[in-house]
């Protein structure tokens, strides 16, 4: 058995930054592709099996992790909408797996939160180390004698574009501020700020509240391939050097992937750069390499999900642990004729600040408010999504037991698959509480909005039109087909425990050294761009 085991997860990374990729004319077309050089990627890749064609379960980290640890897809894993329930306690992780065959289990991330035990992605590992890479070094060095999974999780190809997370050597963003004045002169702000402001600070300015908070691709798509530029030539090539200089490296499985990318991520918007989004290629679509003395180096266009990539590594170690009862498949050996993904939208009250100690404990019912948006079937030719559309009967016949404010929100989030925002509530909570507007009143009412109407299933030909400009709305057998395997897979959902817990006011949430500061970590994820 092979003694070592790495992943490495870069984080935002999009499937047309590595050299064995074939296509990368959007990057020409937006004059990136000059920018991009990627060696030390593409030095492993020519030693690796290469997927061209895999795909994330969806648009961002923590759900598109959970697939890759447990061989789920999200409905069946339980971590869906971006920061709101915990993984499953019938999952049964990769670490947790190898550890009892032996392995010491390490889970090494940028961003401790996404991972830690409020979510349940650390679930098996002996270690969770937090930004350090020389103290990672180290602790492997200690433990060269044993086996050992490491899952390595980087941040720096996030944004902040162009900065480095955790400043693995003196000097390494010294190119951060440069960059960043230089794009305040192009875009017509003042680059009034020196070393001692926050990365993000500087970055919120420009792109959040700046002239690019219409996060245009023609803008940032640029930056961001330096970024990946950057990361490669330094943290990368860095931490995979000191992996070598261990001979971590010398008997060793390696799988090196992402768990989502960067790019166009809403229809109403095509020149938006972003992701967490609706489910284009651009996002779902993610580089995929595997070294191992059994596998021989080539490029595979398989069709290939983030959820294949735990039963692969079981099988290439000789552990087929209840493969049979994992949504992934071993690639390897086996074909699988289409992908699932899904997104779910949002919002975050923090956004506004209108969270104080008080609200959280007494008014707030939960947080984030979260929504099932769109479920996708992605196959090689073609990709069939469906907008969530609950039932109205059964909303109404399961809302018997809810305030008026919650039944609004269920409206929201079963008809319409967004959640309602504050001034949305408002809109019709007045008419339910006065009578002047009956429940049945109000579903019908959104049954009739063409919001409601328009949210139809359609499907992109990716042959014909690969840039998904054109959903096709008359479907034919097949996509019906489709259709139902979508609803059949989000019929499968589990219902897992909320990562924060509402508490009355006045009291204390029991184990409390067990539960997360709410404040603390929103904050928090709001400053890293999640929210």
């Amino acid at each position: 058995m092979t003694k070592n085991i790495l992943f490495f997860s870069i984080d935002n990374l999009r499937f047309d930054c590595i050299g064995y990729q074939p296509d990368k004319s959007e990057l020409e077309e937006h004059g990136a592709l000059g920018l991009l050089r990627t060696p030390s990627l593409d030095a492993i890749g020519e030693k690796s099996l290469c997927f061209t064609q895999c795909i994330s379960t969806n648009t961002y980290t923590t759900a598109a992790h959970a697939s890759i640890m447990t061989g789920l897809y999200p409905p069946r894993h339980g971590v869906r909408a971006f920061f709101d329930t915990s993984l499953s306690p019938d999952a049964i992780t990769l670490a947790e797996i190898l550890k009892q065959n032996g392995y010491r289990t390490i889970l090494y991330t940028d961003t401790r939160w996404l991972f830690k035990q409020y979510i349940g992605l650390d679930r098996g590992f002996d270690f969770c180390e937090t930004s350090d890479d020389a103290g990672l070094l180290d602790l492997l060095d200690d433990l060269r004698e044993e086996k050992v999974f490491l899952f390595a999780h980087m941040y720096d190809v996030h944004e902040p574009f162009m900065h480095n997370t955790n400043n693995y050597q003196p000097g390494c963003n010294d190119d951060y501020l440069p960059e960043m004045k230089q794009l305040y002169e192009d875009f017509g702000i003042a680059a009034d700020f020196d070393a001692s402001i926050d990365s993000s600070q500087i970055w919120n300015r420009l792109v959040r509240t700046g002239p690019l908070s219409d996060r245009r691709i023609d803008a940032l798509l640029p930056v961001y391939i330096k970024g990946v530029s950057k990361f490669d030539a330094g943290r990368f090539a860095f931490f995979m050097g000191g992996l070598g200089r261990i001979d971590f490296l010398d008997d060793c499985l390696q799988l090196i992937f992402s768990d989502h990318g960067e790019g166009k991520c809403a229809q109403n918007n095509k020149s938006y750069f972003g992701h967490a989004g609706e489910l284009f290629d651009n996002v779902i679509r993610v580089p995929l390499m595997i070294s191992h003395p059994d596998l021989k180096p080539r490029v595979s266009d398989r069709l290939t999900s983030v959820a294949d990539i735990a039963p692969m590594t079981l099988s290439l170690l000789g552990l087929d642990v209840h493969a049979a009862q994992l949504d992934g498949i071993n690639c390897l050996s086996e074909t699988r004729d289409s992908c699932y993904a899904e997104n779910w939208i949002s919002i975050d009250q923090l956004e506004k600040n209108l969270i104080d100690d008080h609200t959280l404990a007494t008014e707030v019912d939960e947080l984030p408010v979260c929504a099932l948006s769109q479920m996708a079937l992605r196959t090689i030719k073609s990709k069939v999504v469906v907008w969530h559309r609950g039932d109205s009967a059964a909303l109404l016949d399961s809302a018997s037991g809810l305030s008026n404010v919650k039944f609004i929100r269920a409206v929201y989030a079963e008809l319409l698959g967004w959640p309602a925002s504050a001034a949305e509530i408002e809109q019709y909570l007045s008419q339910l509480e006065d009578g002047s507007m009956s429940r049945e009143d109000l579903v019908d009412h959104f049954l009739n909005l063409e919001q409601y109407k328009n949210r139809v299933p359609f499907r992109y030909d990716l042959i014909s039109d690969p840039r998904e400009e054109n959903p096709v709305t008359d479907l034919n057998g097949e996509d019906l087909v489709m259709v139902e395997k979508i609803k059949k897979i989000n019929s499968q959902a589990v219902r897992t425990e909320k990562i924060f817990r509402r508490r009355t006011a006045g009291e204390h949430r029991p184990n409390e050294g067990d539960f997360p500061d709410e404040l603390e970590v929103r904050r928090m994820l709001k400053d890293l761009g999640y929210l």
